[in-house]
């Protein structure tokens, strides 16, 4: 089954905002790192900007985040119920609120075969990418629910513990 079959595939916007000292964050490519946001380097630009590129790509709870230029098949999931950040240059796989299939994406992407489904179709010598038709063409067997439940109740368990082993370790460190 194609991604477009199950997904909307969108991307982020292509301009680029004039930048401000105060105002919500842009994230793109290089702000993306281990399925997290570094925000410390982001751009922040106007309101009616931000505004504007989430008419196109807003990112919602559960959707998620691939880098498509450059640095290549980095993934984020959004968790948060209100994310605050307009995007550039990024892949975004919209799940409509389905928690389910949206888990099951993140950690197939970023399993060795998704990893190797998404370099399978790079083009570019200089600079890499992988445009969003190639990345709405890519086929995979998709689990019934099920499947997917019992494939990522182990995963999010563990990834939540790190999460919160994370977190204690952060404060211990303030």
């Amino acid at each position: 089954m194609k991604f477009s079959e199950f997904l909307d595939v969108r991307d982020g916007t292509h301009d680029s905002p004039k930048r401000v000292n105060i105002g919500k964050k842009l994230i793109t490519t290089k702000n993306l790192e281990d399925n997290r946001i570094d925000f410390t380097n982001a751009k922040n630009i106007s309101l009616n900007d931000f505004k504007r590129i989430n008419e196109r790509s807003k990112v919602d709870q559960f959707d998620i985040l691939l880098s498509m230029i450059g640095t290549v098949g980095n993934v984020y999931q959004e968790r948060s119920a209100f994310p605050d950040y307009a995007i550039k240059n990024l892949a975004l796989l919209k799940f409509h609120g389905d928690e389910l299939l949206s888990n099951w994406m993140n950690y197939y992407l970023q399993s060795k075969k998704g990893q190797s489904k998404i370099h399978q179709r790079l083009s570019g010598s200089t600079q890499q990418y992988i445009s969003l038709t190639d990345l709405r063409n890519i086929e995979i067997t998709l689990p019934n629910r099920d499947q997917m439940e019992l494939c990522i109740k182990p995963l999010r368990y563990l990834d939540d513990l790190i999460l919160k082993n994370n977190q204690i370790n952060d404060n211990l460190v303030a």
